[in-house]
């Protein structure tokens, strides 16, 4: 009867109030209440008396816990509010709330938490409780607000702060195994204030029940920081345990000693667009002491500013987490750096972490913006990736905001790092730097993936943005680095890597704890555009380029050897002193990228030690080659870059002209481009053979071009040098010839007169009929270190053929190597036939393209040179390289030639 008797004193009292706000927020709440009975009228209780005890509610007195007691005993939602004489619940309070009930302090009454083993209010086993607008006076104990059990509860407007500025221990509002609760607001009015507490907000199971707490909301709350912008820190500002998919939405969570712990079993959390490490209202840095601390699983990171923090801005342990769209290290808008010491560092045995894309990260100066040092897994692969960020700099990639490194990888397997934006650091854009635990453990980091990055770059407006030290730095313990693509198509690449204070990738010795040198990592460097960078493109071993040690055995592979490069063309002949396996030989400029690749196998370390590669294009300045292993146990490992810019000296033999003492000279008049193959007529006893050679100097600064000349495969020739016609010195070896002091882009013409001082046998020629000799002139620029042949062009010659004999008579013997028609004869007898036979036979040579002369050494009978053919039937089909001319003559005077055949069938060759 008592009870009944009240509950009409209050339904009475309700209904009075028509003026009550809640009333239309209750009527939004029927399709809740419909399944709760006896119900007609929903029940308002108004506190009028500040004891901490259940008061006298039948004599008037009506306490917070006697109200409660109330609500409880009333099935439904209730509303409790407070007369305006009450401003301060007395200490000892507590209660146990288990029905449904709105709570509204309107902003002014504050309750103690006292000194209790259990939650100030507690809500238990229900749904649908809001407590409100209340002040929260923290003191050693369990939390404030404990929802425990049931869910679908909100905490709205309140503050929970320590008693007399003092520092707490208590935790604001816990939720144990309870879901879908509402902590905060996206409204002023809801948010909540949590300073000065032990933990500000935590989220696990109830030790009892051992379920997960799922769906959970803490939004647009003040955590360490008043609305007044006073700082007052929590110990730690968001705790998660047994959790899943819990939102952290829109706090401002700053001055804390760690703002959020998210533990290995709370999986699926989002937080989003909250302010970490910043004033509530301005860009002013509120540090928090710790990073965010992520040990849970599959959570996402997005939209947040998280600056100015003592450590880290995000600390990952866990596996599967997503960092994407935050500001990390800069204000609001990434346009200025509020640092913390490292951007995003992942630990542990963490795998599988995405850090990007859309993440601006900034560190400080001392520090990486992404560090990652995890253990191995069980898997193969660790798998974390970094992925499209801006790394040191403003948003929009206009200017430099600093920090040491870029991305520091100190222990992992198979890391990816693709697509990011990387510029104006102090030190290095990306470091692989292995630490290891002890000495002698070996590979630490390996199997990481960098392409399509951009490490180094120009902004729009104008500034360069590169980094001061390396684009890529790879230290100790590492191996089986992939830097680029082997896929990239000519005009395109992978990474870019520009404008560094060093070089643009930098592998350093495999140096161990204990000073010694191990074996180098492998590493791959393929399709990537490195260029401007302040030393070589790619820079392995110690410092600078490494002499070609052979057999190449110091682990790095030697880079290749450029030995000439035609102007005008893109043919880049050099060798490779590399041992013998499959490799890849790609072209790189500073216009487009990759050039081209050239797959090469090499069986004889010696015999195929040269290559002669045709690039589709022409040549832009900064060129450069690299050479990569592709089998055994090197596969992956790429030499250093090859600067292959066209030579300071450029060498073209414009003409040749040949004498011989007793008929005077021929003048040929061709126009050879460099490395071409020329003929000779015959090369007799004291014949003279001429070059005529353009020294050009395209060097930016005046040269002195030193030349060389040699015959090889012979011996006993004299090279002389001419200019103007003049003698300038004869040699055979010595220091050679010296052009006067030639100004960028002058030229000079110089005559490199080859001449036989040989004596043979009857006056046979020193060089015989269709034998091929060649001559190397070599140019070297005067005083330059090395001093190492810059260009060189090879005339290959071959002596003609001179038909002495107007008979039809075949080669006497093919096998032999001699033109000869009669053995028996003295001196060598060559008719057409013969002479067409033997040009076959050696125009077969796959390794000769000569064109062979085929003239005729007869004396003319009244001007006309008869050549019978009528004996052994046609004359042998041409199958070689070969020009048999009328005018090539070895007589004096005007002559024609005939060849004079038999009639034959319509089924028999012609002449």
């Amino acid at each position: 009867m008592l009870k009944h008797s009240l509950l009409q004193l209050f339904r009475r009292h309700f209904t009075q109030r028509t003026a009550n706000p809640c009333r239309k927020r209750l009527r939004h709440m029927d399709q809740k209440l419909d399944h709760l009975e006896d119900r007609t009228l929903l029940a308002s209780f108004i506190v009028n008396s500040e004891a901490s005890d259940g008061g006298d509610p039948q004599g008037g007195v009506i306490t917070l816990r006697g109200a409660i007691d109330l609500a409880n005993g009333n099935p439904g939602l209730d509303q409790i509010t407070f007369s305006p004489s009450v401003i301060r619940i007395a200490d000892g309070f507590s209660s146990v709330i288990t029905d449904a009930v709105d709570i509204d302090g309107a902003g002014k009454v504050t309750i103690p938490s006292g000194f209790l083993n259990h939650g100030v209010l507690s809500v238990e086993g229900h749904t649908g409780t809001s407590i409100r607008n209340l002040i929260f006076e923290q003191r050693p104990g369990r939390g404030s607000i404990v929802l425990e059990g049931g869910g679908s509860h909100t905490v709205t407007g309140n503050r929970f702060e320590p008693l007399s500025g003092g520092f707490g221990t208590r935790v604001g509002v816990e939720i144990l195994s309870s879901d879908g609760n509402q902590i905060g607001g996206n409204s002023a009015g809801d948010r909540n204030v949590f300073v000065g507490l032990g933990i500000g907000v935590r989220i696990t199971e109830d030790t009892s029940a051992k379920t997960t707490s799922e769906g959970n909301f803490i939004t647009g709350n003040l955590i360490g920081v008043k609305a007044d912008g006073t700082v007052q820190a929590n110990s730690l500002g968001i705790e998660l345990g047994n959790s899943k998919a819990t939102t952290i939405e829109a706090n401002v969570i700053s001055g804390n000693g760690t703002p959020i712990v998210i533990q290995d079993v709370a999986i699926e959390t989002k937080v989003t667009n909250n302010r970490i490490g910043l004033a509530a209202a301005s860009e002013t840095a509120v540090p928090n002491f710790n990073p965010v601390t992520i040990a849970g699983n599959n959570s996402v990171v997005s939209g947040n500013v998280i600056s100015g923090n003592f450590a880290s801005g995000i600390l990952i342990s866990g596996n599967g987490n997503k960092l994407t769209g935050n500001k990390i290290g800069t204000n609001s808008d990434g346009s200025a750096a509020i640092p913390n010491e490292v951007g995003v560092e992942i630990i542990g045995k963490a795998a599988t972490n995405e850090v990007g894309p859309g993440n601006v990260i900034v560190a400080n100066a001392s520090s990486a913006a992404v560090e990652i040092s995890v253990e191995p897994t069980d898997s193969f692969l660790d798998g974390n990736s970094v992925e499209g960020n801006t790394i040191g700099l403003n948003s929009g990639q206009t200017a430099k905001l600093g920090g040491r490194h870029g991305i520091l990888v100190r222990r992992g397997t198979g890391t990816v790092i693709i697509e990011n934006v990387i510029g104006g650091l102090s030190g290095n854009g990306i470091v692989l730097l292995g630490q290891t635990n002890f000495s002698g453990e070996g590979f630490v980091v390996t199997d990481t993936f960098i392409t399509d990055n951009t490490i180094g770059l120009v902004s729009p407006d104008g500034p360069i943005l590169g980094n001061l030290e390396h684009g890529i730095l790879i230290g100790s313990n590492v191996d089986r680095t992939t830097i680029g693509s082997t896929e990239i198509q000519p005009g395109d690449f992978s990474n870019d890597i520009s404008f560094s204070g060093k070089s643009g990738i930098r592998i350093e010795e495999n140096k161990q704890d204990d000073g010694t040198i191990a074996a180098p990592g492998r590493h791959a460097v393929n399709g990537n555009l490195i260029f401007d960078n302040g030393g070589l493109p790619i820079d392995t071993g110690v410092p600078g380029v490494n002499p070609q040690d052979v057999p190449d055995s110091d682990g790095f592979l030697n880079q290749p050897v450029i030995r000439s490069i035609r102007e005008g063309s893109t043919i880049v002949q050099g060798e490779l002193n590399v041992a013998s396996g499959k490799y890849v030989l790609e072209f790189f400029d500073a216009l487009g990228g990759f050039l081209h690749r050239e797959s090469l196998t090499i069986v004889d370390p010696i015999a195929d030690r040269t290559f002669s590669v045709t690039i589709p294009g022409n040549f832009e300045e900064d060129v450069s080659a690299t050479l990569t292993r592709l089998d055994a146990d090197l596969n992956g490992t790429t030499s250093e870059s090859a600067d292959i810019r066209l030579l300071p000296v450029d060498l073209k033999i414009k003409g040749t002209y040949e004498s011989d003492n007793n008929f005077g000279g021929v003048d040929r008049g061709e126009t050879i481009p460099s490395g071409d193959q020329i003929n000779v007529i015959s090369l007799p006893v004291g014949s003279i053979h001429q070059y005529t050679v353009e020294v050009v100097n395209r060097d930016d600064e005046a040269r002195v071009i030193q030349l060389n000349a040699q015959v090889d495969d012979v011996e006993g020739w004299i090279p002389q040098f001419f200019v103007n016609l003049s003698p300038i010195t004869s040699q055979i070896t010595g220091a050679g010839f010296k052009t006067a002091l030639l100004q960028p882009g002058e030229s000079q013409i110089v005559i490199v007169e080859i001449e036989s001082q040989n004596t043979s046998e009857n006056g046979l020629p020193v060089i015989d009929e269709g034998d091929l000799f060649n001559v190397t002139i070599e140019a070297k620029v005067d005083g330059a270190t090395p001093f190492e042949t810059v260009d060189a062009v090879q005339a290959v010659a071959r002596a003609g053929l001179f038909v002495n004999s107007s008979l039809d008579a075949p080669d006497a013997d093919l096998d032999d190597g001699v033109p000869d028609a009669d053995p028996n004869m003295k001196g060598q007898q060559l008719t057409l036939r013969s002479a067409i036979q033997f040009a076959n036979t050696i125009g077969a040579d796959p390794n000769s393209n000569a064109r062979l002369v085929v003239g005729f050494e007869l004396a003319p009978n009244d001007g006309v040179i008869t050549i019978l053919s009528k004996t052994h039937g046609p004359l042998p089909i041409i199958t070689s390289n070969l020009s048999i001319d009328g005018t090539e003559l070895i007589q004096p005077g005007p002559s024609e030639v005939k060849i004079f055949g038999q009639e034959m069938n319509e089924n028999e060759h012609g002449l």
